[in-house]
């Protein structure tokens, strides 16, 4: 039985509660330690000092060798929340996903469909089908094995365009002969007024140029820079100028009625064309023409495009943040064809170490070398 909390006992009582049959004890020390029989720690009254600690009989009382915990261990399941949502799908693409009138009721882990990052058949169970997931607002790439990969929003409408790398002229040309569907974040079919033109509903389609056949656009891969009119016969140019010298001068736009520079037989001064430039000297960095306010004098080729003047941004460490505005020169009046970059006017002393940005292209200098350079 136990040992007693209040009154008198004995070794013999320890010895007898510990197991019957223990002779010639060595000490109170070797019965803590568990010389004998290892002691039961879960006792109400375990032995309350370590064995060398141990000074006295009183340190045993109460302690119950036989003693069996009741205490139970409460194992709590934490289950994941679960949302239902009646879901368009495609395998290919998140506008024909946004558009299945065939939905089915799924499963995710959040109550706004934008949101989820796990898609279910039933609670828990995953997804097997990879593809795009739509509640009709906004879709969900999803990947069996990796999760959520892409999301956008389904307010974008489809179109047919025609496509270049090369101009707005062969975008417009081709249209009648191949086009494809593109995807504009805008519910009409007016392109110049899209501010987004993708390959599917929220991704991007290639860097160039797009045409319904009617007008064009000029897309960068993040913005539409440029619109126009397939007719039209005005164009715009990046060009320095000078009146006495080709291929120098002050950065400007102007705008001629050719979209090759050097086949230009008129220049103007607005995007109408029909404000004459002033007289002088025009080049696009690869070819020059001279202009007396009235008419083409002559044209020629940049053998060295000089040193031209550009205002940039510079930021030391990245290269598309944009920083102080400061004045370098290079050697080409088109800042993306720069190959050389230089902190005097006449191109000899080098610049600071850094990245220097202009209209969306930066250039890298270490050391005061020519890095390279890319659009942002």
């Amino acid at each position: 039985m136990p040992i007693p909390l209040s009154g008198s006992f004995s070794m013999g009582d320890i010895i007898s509660e510990i197991g019957a049959g223990l002779t010639t004890p060595k000490g109170l020390n070797s019965l803590a330690a568990g010389e004998y029989v290892p002691l039961n720690q879960t006792s109400p009254y375990p032995v309350s000092k370590l064995p060398g600690e141990m000074t006295s009989m009183s340190d045993w009382r109460g302690y119950d060798h036989g003693f069996e915990s009741t205490t139970t261990t409460t194992t709590t399941t934490t289950t994941s929340p679960c949302y239902e949502h009646s879901l368009g799908y495609d395998i290919q693409s998140s506008y024909s996903a946004c558009n299945d009138t065939s939905t089915s009721v799924l499963f995710t882990d959040n109550a706004v469909f934008s949101l989820s990052t796990q898609i279910y058949t039933q609670c828990q169970d995953l997804v097997a089908t990879t593809g795009f997931y739509s509640d009709g607002l906004n879709w969900l790439k999803w990947d069996s094995e990796a999760g959520v990969v892409l999301s956008g929003s389904c307010d974008c409408n489809k179109v047919q365009l025609s496509y270049s790398e090369i101009s707005s002229t062969d975008a417009c040309s081709l249209f009648d002969i191949e086009k494809t569907d593109y995807y504009i974040d805008i519910p009409s079919l007016d392109i110049t007024a899209a501010g987004f033109i993708g390959s599917d509903c929220g991704i991007a389609a290639p860097s160039g140029y797009y045409s319904n056949g009617s007008n064009w656009v000029q897309w960068n891969g993040t913005d539409v820079i440029a619109v126009g009119d397939c007719a039209s016969t005005c164009f715009e140019h990046a060009v320095v100028n000078d009146t006495e010298t080709p291929c120098v001068g002050d950065e400007l736009i102007v705008y001629t009625d050719s979209e090759v520079f050097a086949e230009s037989t008129l220049i103007h001064s607005d995007d109408g064309c029909s404000i004459l430039s002033e007289p002088g000297y025009y080049s696009d960095g690869a070819n020059w023409i001279q202009w007396d306010g009235e008419s083409v004098v002559e044209t020629g080729t940049c053998e060295s495009s000089g040193c031209v003047a550009h205002e940039v941004q510079y930021n030391e460490g990245e290269a598309c943040a944009g920083g102080e505005l400061v004045v370098v020169y290079t050697d080409s009046a088109d800042w993306s064809s720069s190959t050389t970059v230089f902190g005097d006017e006449g191109c000899s002393s080098t610049v600071a170490d850094g990245f220097y940005l202009f209209e969306g292209y930066w250039i890298a200098i270490r050391r005061g070398n020519f890095l390279g350079g890319g659009s942002c």
